[in-house]
């Protein structure tokens, strides 16, 4: 099953350049992507994520596609587990969302709270736990939603279905687990990967993100792509229009991210 995947992805990691460091671990990794990020902030007063307005247009695309998969979310329990800089659920708080964000690199808090500074977002109001997914002595409670973005690929098909079990348990009974990727084929990844390199990164279709979700034991999965499919290096406003644009849309297949969705029984 999945051969065509399989040989996609061995492709990729020959042909794609790896920006990893000699010798360093996915914390190290992580961290020292993290600390970038913060010192860009200090610099420039102003997180990546909000002044690319590429990046901008993403993150609003990411906001209504969540929505409308998750329905209103205000009053919500939503952990983004394995939460990275944590802008989409920080902008989820924003609409009401009670939030919780996990991550394992301890930088990554410290980014997601100068976000919040700049977002005028008390963060109190956000909880902020750094500890590792995989832990047996992860104690982080249930939620109506779990979700993470960009966590998945990073690991092998029975790593991916064991964290995707975990995600399960920390959600409400009938609560949604949620899982965004990105598409290792998209014009902008490829883009990403010429000028900047990738690390970890595995390459998984639809259809393997919805077997997997199954295999976790979830219900009612569905996967699709957010629409946001034009690559960084077009100019952002231009670009934005485009993707309002109805013919445009039949070509999120491009896209870079896509999402499955599954209930918990």
């Amino acid at each position: 099953m999945f051969k065509c995947e399989k040989l996609t992805d061995q492709i990729i990691q020959k042909l794609y350049r790896n920006n990893s460091l000699e010798g360093e671990n996915e914390m190290e990794y992580w961290n020292r992507l993290w600390q970038k990020s913060i010192d860009y902030y200090k610099e420039k007063g102003i997180p990546e994520e909000i002044e690319s307005l590429w990046w901008k247009y993403l993150y609003d695309e990411m906001l209504e596609h969540y929505i409308e998969l998750l329905g209103t979310i205000n009053n919500k329990t939503i952990c983004e587990l394995g939460c990275g800089s944590g802008y989409s659920s920080i902008m989820m708080a924003t609409k009401g969302a009670k939030v919780t964000l996990v991550d394992y690199a301890p930088l990554s808090s410290v980014y997601s709270k100068h976000i919040c500074q700049y977002m005028n977002i008390d963060t109190d109001k956000i909880n902020f736990i750094t500890d590792d997914a995989f832990s047996k002595d992860l104690d982080i409670g249930q939620f109506d939603v779990v979700w993470n973005c960009g966590v998945i690929e990073h690991y092998k098909w029975d790593e991916a279905v064991e964290l995707i079990k975990i995600m399960a348990k920390h959600a409400t009974k009938g609560g949604k687990v949620m899982v965004t990727l990105p598409n290792l084929l998209s014009p902008e990844f490829i883009y990403l990967t010429v000028t900047v390199g990738k690390g970890s990164e595995k390459y998984y279709s639809y259809r393997m993100l919805k077997k997997i979700m199954q295999e976790a034991g979830l219900s009612n999965v569905k996967v699709q792509a957010i629409n946001y499919w034009l690559p960084s290096n077009m100019s952002a406003s231009f670009s934005n229009k485009l993707r309002e644009v109805k013919f445009f849309r039949h070509f999120k297949g491009l896209c870079w991210l896509f999402t499955g969705i599954g209930e918990k029984q």
